[in-house]
């Protein structure tokens, strides 16, 4: 897919409203029980630093004698994989000392979790224009170009070298002055373009719906991706392609750029966050 000459958007001039949390499993090496009842105090203190020192947000955690499980709140620029390797190369140094080798497997696990789980998501954008009320039920026809579903199963667990893992995440774009430029030519359109730049990517598209002046994506992204970086190339990308297509709505709307700058990205997964935060809570409490 062709790029942007010059993107439009750029990370220090979007403003970003996210909530993206992912739960982290970190199997000991070889499964073997080194987080004893002498460690799990230091292994505690020492997990709680390093989320500090690297601006992450420590929701929950429980120690099992052969895995690490966390909860963690994640900023706009962080991808889950930089996310496990910062916790997983801190947590081996700050252990040495205490005569704790060999501590972690190849092996990880993530999965992303939110507020609402997947098919609350799906729902949600299947039934946009029903929920803004923009066109009336007996007119289909206007909605169906203006709704994507893929029919497959967001919530099924994915695997990469070394990972099992879920990393799903609802995007939300508004169009510039919240103009009402997408239409169900534009729109279908614009769903087209995006699935490709997503397949190019190797993004899963879960879903999309464009609603008048926003758009609702649910995508299942790549271990190594931030949503930043995902939202800046569909903005921008999509951003290049429109322009040159439709220059005339442009003046039309008096739009200096079809997406205003800033989005919404939040992780959605199998379970809530409400739901892992608790089992971690009980797995502590049993450990």
């Amino acid at each position: 897919m062709s790029e942007s000459p010059k993107p439009t958007h750029r990370p220090d001039d979007v403003s970003v409203a996210y909530q993206l949390r992912c739960h982290f499993g970190f199997p000991t090496y070889r499964r073997q029980p080194k987080f004893t009842d002498e460690l799990i105090p230091v292994a505690s203190e020492a997990l709680q630093r390093i989320a500090n020192q690297n601006e992450l947000h420590l929701l929950e955690f429980a120690f099992l004698p052969h895995v690490l499980r966390c909860l963690v709140s994640l900023r706009s620029i962080d991808a889950p994989e930089r996310v496990a390797r910062t916790i997983k190369g801190n947590f081996t140094a700050a252990l040495r000392p205490h005569g704790v080798a060999e501590l972690w497997s190849r092996g990880t696990f993530v999965r992303s979790n939110g507020n609402v789980d997947d098919a609350t998501i799906s729902s949600y954008l299947a039934k946009q224009w029903g929920h803004h009320r923009d066109v009336p039920e007996r007119n289909p026809d206007f909605v169906i170009p203006c709704h994507y579903e893929s029919g497959l199963d967001p919530s099924e667990l994915r695997h990469s070298s070394h990972c099992v893992f879920q990393y799903n995440v609802h995007f939300v774009f508004s169009v510039g002055r919240r103009a009402r430029v997408l239409d169900p030519t534009i729109s279908k359109n614009l769903i087209e373009y995006w699935r490709r730049l997503c397949e190019s990517r190797g993004w899963m598209v879960w879903s999309i719906a464009c609603v008048g002046d926003h758009a609702h994506m649910m995508l299942g992204l790549g271990l190594g991706d931030s949503p930043m970086d995902v939202a800046l190339s569909l903005m921008n990308n999509s951003e290049y392609v429109f322009q040159k297509q439709n220059m005339s709505l442009f003046k039309e709307f008096g739009l200096d750029s079809l997406w205003s700058r800033g989005f919404y990205a939040g992780t959605v997964g199998a379970a809530t966050t409400e739901q892992i935060a608790r089992y971690l809570e009980n797995q502590r409490d049993l450990a």
